[in-house]
Order: structure tokens, then sequence, then C-alpha cells
């Protein structure tokens, strides 16, 4: 059962998501559910008063005279007492997450406010500057594996939304934040003529040539999942020197690449804790800081071909593979990374696309 569970945590992330925009608006009193319009006035005004659309007139509901109401879009709402400074109110809050442990936002004036309650009792609010301190008070006591997570939490609606959500649940996957690391490899690259006279002279056997690369990566989890959006910039060099001499036919072909490759690609790491296996896909540009390259082709019949710049400034193309992330502790990590991609010169004139494999070994310091 173990191994459904990335094949339906995607699932339920693309339905949560459909069903979420797709929930019809109601109110909801001590003892009724009503489907009715109810009006978006945006978060500040939701918070002190709901407005339903009867057709003919706008009717006004204060927080004494319902439960709670939901929005069309998917956000909910719910009747509770708080502290406003010196006196107690009763106000709309927004409820993010439910469960053991609820989590509920209110749009204050002098900022953004958030209380998690246990059933129906509000605990005390989650201050900005004590937040973390105050989630590890009462986390401790019966989840005291997600200690750690709560130093990546930030104080946002997203962010204590899948603290709330996995301590509920009781999930150990690691806690997704945006990481920022540097990487070293090899990069294998070998040529892909696409000049007539080259592919018909048949006279080559191009070969992968290795060359060492060095470069950095950003990986942002996208809403806070365990998909995310990983982008890569790197340099290499690779030179390619090939001639051949026959009793008809002369050639030599040089070539030289100093690229600084970007990939972005979109990747999906598995949820364990510690060994989590992960695969990419996506594009990859590459821009040649000096590119070189000539070829000339004689025969004794008197052909001949001179041809220089050979190789565009600009490739393009796309990149797929996959690795293995190594957790040294809730914040570091290793990545070993393994890639296919095949790249495309765009300027007028290129007579040279490439395939390449990228073997890199990368660790995020932040």
């Amino acid at each position: 059962m173990k191994n459904l569970r990335p094949i339906t945590t995607f699932l339920f992330f693309m339905f949560g998501i459909f069903f979420a925009w797709g929930q019809v608006s109601y109110i909801q009193t001590d003892t009724l559910y009503i489907e009715l319009p109810v009006i978006n006035q945006g978060s500040v005004k939701n918070a002190r008063e709901c407005y339903v659309d009867y057709g003919h007139k706008k009717v006004r509901y204060s927080p004494n005279e319902l439960k709670g109401y939901g929005l069309g879009n998917g956000a909910d709402y719910v009747s509770k007492t708080i502290q406003l400074g010196d006196s107690y109110k009763k106000v709309f809050l927004e409820a993010l997450e439910s469960g053991d442990y609820s989590l509920y936002y209110y749009p204050g004036k002098d900022g953004k406010r958030f209380f998690v309650a246990y059933g129906d009792t509000l605990i005390p609010e989650l201050l900005k500057k004590t937040y973390r301190k105050q989630l590890k008070e009462w986390s401790y006591i019966d989840c005291s594996e997600l200690k750690d997570d709560i130093n990546l939490v930030k104080y946002n609606k997203r962010s204590l939304k899948k603290f709330i959500n996995k301590y509920n649940t009781k999930d150990l996957s690691p806690f997704p934040f945006p990481k920022v690391g540097l990487m070293i490899g090899n990069e294998m690259q070998k040529l892909n003529p696409i000049y007539d006279v080259l592919i018909a002279s048949g006279l080559f056997r191009y070969n992968y040539e290795s060359s060492f690369l060095v470069g950095a990566f950003i990986d942002y989890p996208i809403l806070l999942s365990d998909f995310s959006a990983h982008l890569e910039l790197y340099y290499s060099n690779h030179s390619y020197s090939y001639s051949k001499i026959t009793e008809s036919e002369d050639l030599l072909l040089n070539v030289t690449t100093s690229d600084l490759k970007a990939p972005l690609l979109f990747r999906y790491t598995l949820p364990f804790r510690k060994f989590r296996p992960f695969v990419n896909i996506g594009g990859i540009y590459a821009y040649n800081f000096n590119p070189s390259g000539f070829f000339n082709y004689f025969t004794t019949d008197g052909f001949k071909v001179r041809r220089s710049e050979i190789s565009s400034k600009h490739h393009f193309g796309y990149s797929v593979g996959g690795g293995l992330e190594y957790k040294l502790n809730y914040k570091n990590s290793l990545f070993l990374d393994f890639r296919y991609s095949e790249l495309y010169g765009s300027s007028p004139g290129n007579e040279i696309n490439y395939s390449l494999m990228q073997l890199s070994l990368g660790f995020n310091f932040r």
C-alpha cells in the first residue's frame, strides 16, 4: 500500500484543487445548512459580515447570527470570539485547516493573525514573534518527530496550513521549502551535425566528449507539495576535432563550445523521510560564449567546401532524467542527478546540434 502513496497523493492534489474551486456557497445556523449565493466582499469584510444575494435584495448576517458560511471559491468561515486589543469580539475566521487541531485566519487592521483550535477551544493566538515556540509547546506532546519541521514553517497561510495538516495526519515526510545549492559533475556531449555534406560524407563516428561542470541550483516547491520547479545554471566546455583523409576525400572538422546552460525542470520527489528518489522533465537553454567551428572538405575531382561559424550561440532543447536526494538533516541534502538532453541551435547558419548526458552531485546550503 505504501507504494501507492505517491499516486494517491497526486490524485488528491489535483482533485482537491478542482473541488475547492467547485464548492457551492452556503450559510450555516445552529440547526440549518442552506445553499445560498453568498457574496465575496474580500477577506477584510468577509471577516466582519456575511452578505447573501436573494435576488430582489441583499441581506446582511453578523457573526452573532450565523455559525459559519462558505464561498463558491472554496473558502469557509466560522464564527468565533477572539481578543482584539483589550476587548473580545465575535468575528468570522477563515478556516484554513480542520482536524484534531484547526487553523484559522483573521485579516486584522494591524496585519494577518492566526489562531489554532483544539476541538472547539481556541488556543492563544499565534504571534509572529513567537509562533514557532508556540507550535512546539503543544506539538511535542504526541508528535515530536515534526519538531524540526517547525523551523521551516513561515508565518503565512500556506505554510502554517501545511504544518497543521502534517500534524493532524502524522505525516512524517520532509517539510517542503525552497532550496539553494551548488553542484559539480561530469557532462558527456556529442555532436549531431545537420549539414548535408557532413551527413553525406559518413566519414566520422561522433563520440561523447567528457567535460567538468560546475554551477548552482534553486529548487522551489509548488504550493508546498512534493512537486517543485527546479532551475540550474552551470558552465561546461567541450572541444571536438575530427579529421579523415582517404584517396578521394580530405575532411577536417573542429568545434568548440563554452556553454552556460540553464535547465528549467518540473520535478516530483517521492515523499520519503531519508532517501528520496525524484524525476525531472523540462526545457534547457545553452548560451555559447565563444562559438568557434569550421570544416574543410575536398575531393580529388575538384569539389571543395569551406565553412566557418557553424555552431549557434543559442541552443534550446529538452531534458529528462531522475536521481536521488539523501537528507543529511531537516534542512540540508545531497543530490545525485542523472539527465539526458537534446539541444538544437537557433541561429541562422547553425549546422551542429548536440546530445548530452549529465551526472552531477549537488548540495543545498539553505
